[in-house]
């Protein structure tokens, strides 16, 4: 007796899996009929709610991927809900026999249908009634997970789908790969410019999405035609630099373009710069950000470091890094407690036997209380008696200087008859840490044995003054 309940079975047939019921079969064939308004979106900008599926042959694939279980699947679904996240519908136009994937957002997936909702609102610009529907994919980056729902209803905002008993994930791809939202493209070759949006990013390159390019004004033929790529986001500026085309692929509605970056700009950053490992420092430091491409908060462990630089290594299959890219907000953050922010860089990444990327940060900027913290925990774990910018002891602070010979007898003649003011002014100077004045001491039970201070003379120019040293052991 047939269960009242269309669910879809398969059988395989070499390897590829072929739907089994005639009934799930019509019901899988049949287009779409409900019609949406016929509204046609600019092909001027790229806002395209429809993706190109590139990756038929994944279907041939089918039969020997791995089987997701219905109740697997609903937690999936449910944390995708939970997490306010998207998966695709993959549907087939009749006319072109392309494959595309539309984003949706599933509700709560508690029975036997799932209810999903179109994430983008410019569907309603599309018409539906050309297309079949195929699939639901839901993709984690690393793999494809194939749903051959059955589709039951279809409106202009969602429709709802009967989960088959099983799924299929797809494992295809070598490094993962990072859905991006709200990323501006803007692609220069030969002095001409086209803009798209930031599709997907990978450790490895960039996939563009953009209006139809004209063939006489870019050429991706060949390799070693370079291109200028700028990423944006609000307009602030987070990844340039040269690439190559690997692969274009046209459909009637956009063109998608895979980018990576070009060997000479590879090879540019070769700069060695001298860091500490954080094994000295007291504790592991880590770096903390919001990914820029993608938006996702990001903790890596630190495992060089310097003022002017760090260090982290990655897993080769789940890079988040590439060089050229920019982190306008990076938190260095040393025990849950020290957090120290600033703008960085990635300027190298290079793999190491084979199953991790060494990636090397170049800070690009901190503000000066920031940059005082980290050359005082990085001087100290080199040696525990250095200290930056820290409260002094003035008693001892004027002790030293007389000791040393840093006031002599002339000099003092000077200042004698305004020392209340000079005492006014170092006690403000070396304890209420102005941003004009930095200090470096070297001490031992309050006692100071080395000195040296700078003033700021300009927005970017420092002025070192007060060398002095007390002779320790004979040595000075």
């Amino acid at each position: 007796m047939k269960s009242k309940k269309a669910m879809k079975r398969f059988e395989k047939q070499g390897n590829v899996l072929r739907p089994f019921s005639y009934v799930d079969l019509e019901k899988k064939s049949a287009p779409i009929k409900k019609e949406v308004p016929t509204e046609s979106v600019s092909v001027k900008e790229y806002v395209r709610p429809l993706t190109l599926f590139c990756r038929e042959d994944l279907a041939h694939t089918l039969g020997n991927a791995k089987l997701i279980e219905k109740d697997s699947l609903a937690n999936m679904l449910n944390h995708i809900h939970f997490m306010d996240g998207c998966l695709f519908v993959q549907l087939r136009h009749s006319k072109y026999d392309e494959s595309v994937l539309v984003k949706a957002r599933p509700g709560p997936c508690i029975g036997e249908e799932l209810i999903c909702h179109f994430a983008d609102e410019n569907l309603t610009g599309i018409d539906l009634k050309n297309y079949q529907f195929l699939n639901l994919i839901i993709d984690d980056g690393q793999s494809a997970i194939f749903v051959p729902a059955v589709l039951t209803r279809i409106g202009k905002e969602g429709f709802s789908v009967q989960l088959p008993e099983e799924g299929y994930a797809v494992e295809e791809r070598q490094i993962k790969r990072y859905l991006c939202e709200g990323v501006d493209a803007e692609l220069v070759q030969s002095g001409c410019l086209i803009k798209g949006k930031l599709l997907n990013f990978s450790a490895k390159g960039f996939r563009i999405g953009v209006a139809h390019i004209p063939s006489q004004r870019f050429d991706w033929s060949h390799t070693d035609m370079l291109t200028m790529l700028h990423l944006r986001r609000d307009q602030q500026l987070l990844f340039s630099g040269l690439c190559t085309c690997i692969r274009q692929q046209e459909s009637p509605f956009f063109t998608e373009v895979v980018l990576a970056l070009s060997e000479d700009q590879a090879k540019r950053s070769d700069r060695k710069q001298t860091k500490n490992s954080s094994e000295n420092i007291f504790t592991l430091p880590v770096i903390i950000f919001t990914h820029p491409f993608f938006g996702k908060r990001i903790q890596l462990d630190v495992s060089d470091i310097s003022t002017s630089g760090l260090s982290v290594f990655e897993k080769v299959d789940e890079g988040l890094l590439i060089q050229g890219m920019i982190v306008p907000n990076l938190t260095i953050e040393f025990a849950g407690a020290i957090k120290i922010r600033c703008s960085a860089q990635v300027v190298c990444c290079v793999e190491e036997d084979g199953k991790r990327v060494r990636s090397d940060f170049e800070i690009l900027d901190m503000d000066i209380d920031c940059y005082t913290r980290l050359v005082h925990i990085l001087a100290n774990s080199i040696d525990s008696y250095s200290r930056v910018s820290n409260q002094v002891d003035m008693d001892a602070l004027w002790e030293f200087f007389f000791e040393t010979g840093f006031i002599y007898p002339k000099k003092y003649g000077l200042i004698e008859s305004q020392k209340e003011k000079f005492k006014q002014i170092y006690q403000s100077l070396y304890n209420n840490n102005p941003e004009i004045a930095r200090h470096f001491v070297y001490q031992r039970n309050g006692r100071l044995l080395a000195h040296i201070s700078m003033v700021r003379a300009y927005e970017r120019s420092w002025m070192i003054h007060h060398h002095a040293a007390r002779s320790v052991e004979g040595r000075r």
